[in-house]
């Protein structure tokens, strides 16, 4: 699947204004997209400059028209579709003297430009209230069974999402179809397939050295809500030893999550379960970057692969997709991605500026 010499590129620009569409295919060249879980995806492409005029003519005002522009970019010829590669709404497009710069986004787009729920969301699922703010529908059995718990403050639909799966324990992505069906809410680890390719050096399917980063292994987990309105100078709070602690040990490791959007007692203890399974079924977190190439398929967010890297320490063990890259290059395909054994309990630059992500607690203080 590296070598495409015999497809092409081609993207096809639909314009949604009013009730009915027109829409463009033109070649194009250098695909590159880059999805994360819980992140807003970007793909993005050329065309020539002239190809960009003649998309900008399906629009009344001969100008590509961003808030009604939708993008499919696939493998095939000018009529014949053989492989979608993304689709989504259009985020910019950047005319030059020879070519255009096309970026899109997938469906979280539309979702975080949404106008914000004018009163807390109140359907029966999180897909139900999804749906009567946008356009974006489910394409997958609804899988929450329980009523949330939580009430949201004007939330944008895309924070709701991203808020509301983790307090259910639910986890989503967004699909390439057409926005009735592009959501994908799944229950958590259900997300995703498991590739029969096993990602070695001895297989062939990973290029180049991949970077490797191991975290301490954390041993209890601490949770800080929102002021407690009953208590003076207090915090809804949880915090308590995971399972595979040693509860003798001179010192514990502590992962420590603040999230003053938790209102109640319930929500702290809702989120503590819930990085706690994760904690303790993987208390080390281990991430593998790396490019990997030669596959049948294309990883997709949440989809598992064994991981053999015995020079590594690795030894065929399982790796979910947490970020998922896709480069399309004269007739080169590769997918750089981020292997991890977590998901939820993952530490970053935005939640460094609002919380403290890991600190040692003295056990005999």
């Amino acid at each position: 699947m590296s070598s495409l010499e015999d497809d092409k590129l081609y993207l096809r620009v639909e314009d949604r204004s009013g009730t009915g569409f027109d829409s463009e295919t033109v070649r194009a060249w250098q695909y590159s997209a880059d999805r994360e879980i819980s992140e807003i995806g970007r793909w993005e492409l050329q065309t020539t400059r002239e190809a960009a005029q003649d998309v900008a003519a399906i629009f009344d005002s001969n100008e590509i028209e961003r808030q009604n522009a939708r993008g499919i970019a696939y493998l095939g010829d000018e009529t014949t579709e053989e492989r979608r590669l993304a689709h989504g709404p259009l985020d910019i497009v950047e005319v030059r003297r020879i070519r255009a710069d096309w970026r899109f986004g997938d469906w979280a787009l539309w979702l975080s430009e949404a106008e914000p729920f004018e009163s807390p969301p109140s359907g029966d699922t999180i897909a139900d209230d999804i749906a009567s703010q946008t356009a974006i529908g489910l394409n997958t059995t609804d899988p929450q069974t329980e009523p949330l718990d939580k009430t949201f403050s004007h939330p944008t639909p895309w924070r709701y999402l991203r808020e509301a799966t983790v307090q259910q324990g639910l986890e989503f992505r967004f699909t390439d179809d057409a926005p009735s069906n592009g959501l994908a809410i799944h229950e958590r680890g259900d997300m995703g397939v498991e590739h029969a390719e096993e990602i070695s050096h001895e297989r062939e399917t990973i290029a180049g050295r991949p970077s490797i980063d191991r975290g301490e292994e954390v041993s209890a987990l601490a949770v800080v809500g929102d002021d407690d309105p009953d208590t003076a100078d207090e915090r809804f709070f949880k915090s308590d030893l995971l399972s595979t602690a040693d509860p003798n040990a001179d010192r514990q490791l502590y992962y420590n999550e603040w999230d003053f959007g938790l209102q109640s007692q319930s929500e702290v203890e809702a989120v503590w379960d819930q990085l706690a399974e994760e904690l303790e079924a993987a208390p080390e977190q281990v991430d593998i970057e790396a490019t990997l190439v030669d596959l049948s398929e294309r990883p997709r967010l949440g989809d598992t692969f064994t991981v053999d890297l015995p020079e590594r320490g690795i030894e065929e063990e399982s790796f979910r997709v947490i970020r998922a890259g896709h480069r399309l290059d004269e007739g080169e395909e590769r997918f750089p991605v981020l292997l991890s054994n977590r998901v939820l309990v993952r530490p970053d630059d935005e939640r460094d500026e609002r919380r403290a992500n890991q600190s040692v607690l003295d056990a005999t203080s």
